[in-house]
Order: structure tokens, then sequence, then C-alpha cells
């Protein structure tokens, strides 16, 4: 792979003589190769791309200090991944719902209720529909990708701390709720389907701003536990949000982390799911 690299001279005055000193491993595979030495009038550096804040009409060297104004929180629905200048007056945040709450997906959009989703480069959170939903005809499905060698971690995997930081296949869906006037008891219900293949290769937890909830059972995730093409229901999965109750924004998030999917194989892939999320005051 070939380099370029620019030096600047310009403190130099008078007559120099350059040297260049190139120093390799003991591998095979460390050669260095030198070409077109050049001597000549020192490029502009600067941003080069158009689209940035701080374009550069006359620099010819880009040196990456391109500006990305945006809203740079996850939460906000005009959330800007590419983004890397955080302008938090433009970001847009959904409506929290109040109790009692229901969403089976059926209406097909997730924006309706005011979902939003991330995905690290090898992941996606979207909607599908058909005969794979979970429940009737609309499901929220979360998978990985062909690109398997940067995961970490073994289909053996017992517990949650490493799957969970595989953050390029990971994938997460937030809803905001509105426990304000709720009663002190409040619950949160859900199904869950593990549909690809591969055990351990495929995670689920819940948050709550932020935080790992367990749900009531003691369970603070839930993987694919079996290596076969079976389908495997979480029923009713339940999470006690008493501990919530008055606040008025409790952003509730389902994160996943999914090694393969579809795109690697249409028979060997990690898939989740999940449908009928379901929130009461008791």
């Amino acid at each position: 792979q070939w380099t370029q690299t620019f030096i600047d001279l310009s403190a130099y005055t008078a007559g120099i003589s350059v040297r260049v000193q190139a120093e390799t491993g003991t591998s095979f595979t460390s050669d260095i190769a030198i070409d077109l030495l050049q001597f000549m009038e020192m490029p502009t550096y600067g941003c080069t791309n158009p689209l940035a804040d701080n374009y550069d009409s006359t620099a010819v060297i880009d040196d990456g200090s391109c500006l990305y104004p945006g809203c740079l929180d996850a939460l906000a629905t005009n959330y800007c991944a590419t983004c890397n200048v955080n302008d938090s007056a433009s970001c847009v945040f959904p409506i929290c719902h109040t109790l009692d709450f229901s969403d089976g997906f059926e209406l097909a959009n997730l924006s309706t209720n005011g979902w939003t989703t991330t995905s690290g480069a090898d992941a996606s959170a979207a909607l599908i529909t058909g005969a794979n939903a979970v429940l009737d005809t609309v499901s929220l499905e979360f998978t990985g990708s062909a690109n398997y060698q940067n995961w970490t971690g073994y289909s053996t995997a017992t517990d949650d701390s490493i799957a969970f930081t595989n953050t390029e296949h990971m994938a997460s869906a937030t809803i905001c709720m509105d426990l304000s006037n709720a009663n002190p008891t409040v619950n949160m219900s859900f199904d869950a389907v593990f549909a690809g293949y591969y055990a351990g290769y495929s995670w689920l937890r819940v948050k709550a701003n932020g935080t790992v909830l367990t749900d009531v059972n003691g369970n603070r995730f839930h993987k694919k536990t079996l290596s076969n093409a079976t389908d495997e229901l979480n029923d009713d999965l339940t999470y006690d949000l008493s501990s919530y109750s008055g606040q008025s924004s409790v952003y509730i998030t389902f994160e996943a982390a999914n090694k393969y999917g579809t795109t690697y194989s249409a028979a060997y892939h990690d898939i989740l799911r999940i449908d009928d999320v379901i929130a009461t005051a008791k």
C-alpha cells in the first residue's frame, strides 16, 4: 500500500541536504519502497469536502479538519451519526407516551410512535412484514452482517460482558415513556424471538435511561441458547419500571448484538425479533 507524505521545508532558507532513512521490522511483509521523491511548493492543506461547514476551495490535501454540525444525541429523531460538531439546538425529540401504552408495530412505521433506532456498521434494526413476524404481520428485527471477522467472543459465552463490546454489530430501538402521572407500580412486557441459527451469537438486553435492567426473573440479558434452525420464543418478557414512576422522560432501549446477518447466509445467520411492547400501571 502506497502512502503519500508531504514535509514542509519552508523553515530552511539556505541549501540543505535531505536523507531518507527507512526502518523495517523482521517480517517478510515489512519491506519499504520509496518512489516519486519531489521538491515543490508546499500544497495547501484544509477541508476539501464541499459539504462541510469549513470547506476550503483552495485546499489540495484534505487534513481531516472538515466540520459537520448536527444533532449528536442518539435519542433524537434527527440524530446524525456522521456529524462531528454537536448542534444541540437542532435536536428534535420524540413525544413521550403516557400509560397505558402498547405497540405491535402493525402501523409498519417506527416514526409514528416516535421510535428511534441506531445501528453499527455491521448491524441493522428495521421492521419486517409477513410470515416471519412474531405476532400478526409486522415485527421489529435486529440482525448482523456478512462481516463477521470483527466479532469478539465465542458461541459458548455465558454473559453479556463480551457480546455487547461488539459495537459494530449492535443495533438498538428506543421509545420514550412519560411516567410522571403513573401509579407506583409500572410493568413493561414484550415478546422476543431468536430466529437465527447460532447459539451465543444473538443477544438482547433492555435499558432505561442508559441503565441495563433485569427482568422480573433476575435476567439482565437473553440470548439464543441452541445452535439449530428452531426459533426460540421468549414470551411475555416482563420488566418492573416502578423505580422510574414519576419521571416524565424515561427512554426504554431494546439493544441487540448479532454476529451474522442474512447477507452472510440465508440459512446460517443471527436474528432477533421483538413484538407487542406493552407498558401498564398497576
